[in-house]
């Protein structure tokens, strides 16, 4: 079954518990409510096995939808 909490296989709670941060905090990286730093962006992407600057660039694009969807 879809759940959308799942990314690459792995729960959001699955990458907080990698990270060492909430999975509130990895909801908002993921739904482009909040950008990442840097260390973090890199972390994660390590997490979820994809290329930093690839996932920067999806971020990147949830943000934009994110924000023409509130305007």
């Amino acid at each position: 079954p879809y759940n959308r909490h799942m990314i690459k296989g792995k729960t959001q709670a699955d990458v907080s518990a990698v990270m060492g941060c909430s999975q509130p905090q990895v909801s908002r990286w993921l739904s482009g409510r909040q950008k990442p730093r840097l260390d973090s962006l890199i972390q994660l992407a390590e997490c979820l096995g994809m290329d930093p600057v690839e996932l920067s660039k999806l971020l990147s694009l949830r943000r934009s939808l994110a924000k023409s969807i509130q305007e």
